[in-house]
Order: C-alpha cells, then sequence, then structure tokens
C-alpha cells in the first residue's frame, strides 16, 4: 500500500471513531434521561410510601424499606465501546481489513437481593447490594464499517466473519475491571439517592450508610 492510500486510510478511520463519539454523546445523553425519569418515578413511590395507608405515618422499619425497594428487575447500567479490530492474514502479521465497531457492555444487579440492617442505638440504615457482575456483552452487527486492505477479503461471508472478530475483540480488551467499577458506584448511588430522601424525611437523625459485595 503506498503512502497516499494508507493516509486516506487513516483519515477514514480517525473520522469513524469521530462519529461514533458524537453517538457516545448522544446515547449517554438518553441514557441520563432515562435514569431521572426513572429516579422520579421511584421517588413518587417513596411520596406515596411516605403517607401510608390512610394517612398514617411510616416508621423507619426493614419492612418499610423493603416497600421502597420493592422493584423486583436487574437493575443495569450501559457502557458503549468503540473500537477497530483488525484481520489478519494466514501468517499472523499481514493485515486483511480493518472494522469499527460499537459494543455494549451490561453490568448490574437484582434489587431483590439487597440486605437491610437497622441499628436504633447508633441512628444507621445499612443496605448490602448484591455484587454488580457483567450481565451482557455485545457487538451492535450494524454498527460495523470495513476498510479492505486486501480486496479479495470481501465476499459474501465477510459480515459474519467479522461480527465473530469484533465480538471476541470485546471481550479481550474492554476493560471489565474499569467497568465493574464504575458499575458498583452507579449501584452505591443510586440506592443512596432511592432511601436517604424518604428516611431524612421521617428521621433526620438517621444516616445511610451502602456496602456492595458483602
Amino acid at each position: 500500500m503506498n503512502t497516499k492510500d494508507h493516509q486516506k486510510k487513516s483519515a477514514k478511520l480517525k473520522n469513524l471513531v469521530t462519529i461514533r463519539s458524537i453517538l457516545i454523546f448522544l446515547i449517554v445523553l438518553v441514557v441520563l434521561l432515562c435514569i431521572l425519569l426513572f429516579k422520579t418515578n421511584i421517588l413518587a413511590k417513596l411520596k406515596e410510601t411516605l403517607a401510608g395507608e390512610s394517612g398514617r405515618v411510616t416508621t423507619i422499619s426493614e419492612a418499610s424499606i423493603k416497600s421502597v425497594l420493592n422493584i423486583e428487575e436487574l437493575s443495569t447500567a450501559e457502557y458503549i465501546y468503540n473500537a477497530i479490530a483488525k484481520a489478519y492474514g494466514e501468517d499472523g502479521t499481514t493485515v486483511r481489513y480493518y472494522v469499527a465497531y460499537e459494543g455494549t457492555i451490561k453490568a448490574g444487579f437484582h434489587f431483590g437481593g439487597i440486605g437491610i440492617s437497622i441499628d436504633k442505638e447508633a441512628n444507621v440504615v445499612t443496605l448490602s447490594i448484591p455484587e454488580v457482575t457483567i450481565q451482557e456483552t455485545t457487538v451492535d452487527p450494524g454498527s460495523l464499517d470495513y476498510i479492505f486492505v486486501d480486496k479479495k477479503s470481501e465476499t459474501e461471508t465477510i459480515h459474519k466473519e467479522a461480527f465473530e472478530l469484533c465480538q471476541a475483540d470485546l471481550e479481550e480488551h474492554a476493560d471489565i475491571t474499569e467497568i465493574l467499577s464504575l458499575a458498583r458506584q452507579s449501584a452505591k448511588d443510586t440506592v443512596y439517592a432511592l432511601v436517604t430522601p424518604w428516611i431524612k424525611q421521617l428521621d433526620d437523625r438517621y444516616s445511610v450508610e451502602i456496602i456492595i459485595g458483602e
């Protein structure tokens, strides 16, 4: 490949990454809006729980906190991963083609597994969140974009081959440790934000502690 062709291919790859970066920003914005709506619905539920039945005041207890956290669904955080994978020839060094892709990694935990402990002498509510785990790693098959070095690689079956290549690349190179760390912090922040306003309205002497994976 001559220098001019290489520069054109490099520029195209950079453009692909720039476009995907913009798409990531838009996706993250949508996710944040969904989280905001989710929290708004939960806070509305908290107000109903606070009043109790027939206007009776609710007290801080394991049962009342469970009613606040009565969300029997997996809480997940989605992380977008954009990368460019390389397909090599039989010699293992010659690049046949490049393929840019977008992957999604989902991490989460189940609200039903949250443990509750109340220390009435110390006025502390402790919530134990189950360990966050990776739920799913997927490549968007519609996001694949190719640059062929070897034109013979451009066949009818290339999409299947490239998809499997990208899936393997995602699982190998995505920083799962960092994603789990971010997901754990997100889980703690979410549960704290859901429960603390409700408890403070009932008795502002209480504090909330969140632990995870214990």
